[in-house]
This record gives C-alpha cells, sequence and structure tokens, in this order.
C-alpha cells in the first residue's frame, strides 16, 4: 500500500486495501476510540465511542457495532465521500442526525475539521460550536486527524471533560502535533494556549520573481485558495503595485533569485498588513524584509499567510 504526496495541499486519493480484507476485530469496553480501516473492520461494543472514520465511507452501525454515546470525528471531505448526494456539509450533518441509528442514540455529536484547519462541534440537541484555533509556528499536515481524534478520546472518555472541554483541549493538542509532528503530546498545562486568528482573509497576495523554480507548486496552491473562496493577487516578475496595508503578503525567494529582485520584492511587500518570507533557508536576508516572518517550509508560510497569530 503506498500513500504520497507531491505538495501539501493534494487532495490524497483513498488508496485500495493491497491485502484485501482481513478477520473483523471484536472489541467489548466501556469506552473506545475506533478508527476506519482499510484493510479490515472493528466492531466496537462499548457505552461511549469516539469514531474517527479516516478513510472508510461506512458509518459506525453498518459493521454490527453499538454504543450508546458517540462522537464522529470526520473532515468535511470525509463526509462528503460518506454522503454525496447531500450539496453541503450541513446538509449531510442534518441527515446523519435524522438517520434512525443516530436519532436513537443517548449522545451524538460531530467534531467537523476542514482544509484550513478549522474545527466546529456539532451536538445534536444543540447549536454548533466554532472551537478556538491555537497558534503554531510551523505546520505539519500528516497525522493531524489522528491526533485530533486521540486528543479528545482522552479527554472525553478517560477524563470525563464535557464535549466542548474536550474539543478545546484537541485544538490545543492539534497546535502542538502539528509543530514539527511533536509526540507524545503532553500534559494538558503544557499545551499552548496562544490563540491564531480564527478569521481568514477575503484576499492574500503572493510574489515571487522571474527566477522563481516553483511552477507546480504555486499552480497547486491557487487552485487550493481558490477553493476555500480566497481571492489571490499573485505576481512572478518582481514589480507588482505596493501591496494595501490589509493584504497578507507571501513573498517566494528562490535559490536562482538575484539581488536586484530581492530589492524588488521588499519594496513590494513593504506595506503588506502581514510579511511572510519562503527562502528555503537563504541567509541574509533579514536586511531586506524587516519584520517579515521568515520560515523554511512552505506548508508552514502558507499556514502564517492564512492566520494572524494571537497573544
Amino acid at each position: 500500500m503506498r500513500f504520497e504526496w507531491l505538495h501539501p495541499f493534494q487532495l490524497t486519493d483513498f488508496p485500495n486495501a493491497a491485502m484485501g480484507q482481513l478477520p473483523t476485530i471484536d472489541v467489548v469496553a466501556p469506552s473506545v476510540l475506533r478508527f476506519g480501516m482499510l484493510e479490515g473492520s472493528a466492531r466496537v461494543q462499548a457505552e461511549r465511542v469516539v469514531y474517527s472514520l479516516q478513510n472508510e465511507t461506512e458509518g459506525f452501525f453498518e459493521n454490527g457495532s453499538n454504543a450508546k454515546e458517540l462522537v464522529m470525528v470526520i473532515s468535511e471531505r470525509e463526509l462528503e465521500r460518506m454522503l454525496p448526494e447531500a450539496r453541503t456539509a450541513s446538509d449531510r450533518i442534518a441527515q446523519l442526525f435524522e438517520h434512525n441509528d443516530y436519532s436513537a442514540l443517548r449522545h451524538f455529536a460531530i467534531l467537523l475539521r476542514n482544509e484550513l484547519g478549522d474545527v466546529t462541534l456539532h451536538p445534536r440537541r444543540s447549536s454548533a460550536v466554532k472551537v478556538p484555533t491555537y497558534a503554531s509556528a510551523s505546520y505539519f499536515k500528516i497525522g493531524s486527524g489522528d491526533v485530533l481524534a486521540a486528543a479528545f478520546a482522552h479527554a472525553w472518555l478517560e477524563e470525563g471533560q464535557d464535549l466542548e472541554a474536550a474539543a478545546d483541549r484537541a485544538a490545543r493538542s492539534l497546535a502542538w502535533f502539528i509543530q514539527d509532528a511533536r509526540l507524545p503530546l503532553p500534559m494538558d498545562h503544557a499545551l499552548p494556549t496562544r490563540r491564531s486568528s480564527g478569521f481568514f482573509p477575503d484576499r492574500v497576495r503572493i510574489l515571487g520573481s522571474e527566477t522563481l523554480e516553483m511552477g507546480q507548486l504555486l499552480v497547486a496552491t491557487l487552485d487550493w485558495l481558490e477553493r476555500q473562496k480566497i481571492e489571490v493577487v499573485m505576481e512572478l516578475d518582481g514589480e507588482g503595485s505596493r501591496a494595501p496595508a490589509d493584504v497578507p503578503t507571501l513573498v517566494l525567494v528562490g535559490a536562482r533569485t538575484m539581488l536586484n529582485e530581492v530589492r524588488d520584492l521588499a519594496a513590494s511587500s513593504a506595506t503588506a498588513s502581514r510579511r511572510i518570507v519562503f527562502s528555503n533557508g537563504i541567509a541574509g536576508l533579514d536586511a531586506f524584509f524587516p519584520n517579515a516572518n521568515f520560515v523554511e517550509d512552505y506548508a508552514s508560510a502558507l499556514y502564517h499567510l492564512l492566520r494572524s497569530q494571537g497573544a
């Protein structure tokens, strides 16, 4: 079985099981964290369950599992794959809430995450709650959904926290993990408390030079940002007009960027409200970009472009 990411924002294809389906695993316990599987299935009998679908398209009950209280941790893309006939995420959530098996549960909630890293808690019997987002110095995406589910399960199933408190613990754990893929997770008091902005800009600017060697990645970036309904002004000649103060700007400095191009990029981005410089570790640029945030990996550069870091 092979997983492949050519860039941080590629929509990964769901692979087929290489070995076929293995025998079902039966799990009986008071509390269970169940992950979806490719080459088998876990049939769960429990009082309380956290179910992270992963790549499964089946619902919780379809393999014979049962619970009295259930929280489903799922991405918008997984939810769409599970219920493709519904038009929006809200329609899909409503459809699950009305389903006979889920409506019979004593408690049921959905912890939904989107492509931008936002997490929203949808309890069946009360209004949706937007979970705070917490600041991180860098952004490592692979495995982040697993960490979100595990941290929520620990807080809700083992520590007995209510849904909102457990979701907040999961969000703080997520911020810890995505900074350099840090594991194991620390105790609660050591988790991040500095919040990042919960709002994304409507418009961003990306500047680069004519010698920039990132063509395919930039095309993928543009497609991804437009899917999020974020307007992108992309200028790759280093001679764009000065950015308005309210437009976050990503400056791309390639290995072949010339000194005069660096000066042009610095001047073009001087009035940006937030200036992120991605340079692959090229030294000596701080003199040209005072007060900029220098980032050495591309996923983290886009993370900082879209999220302002709070206090």
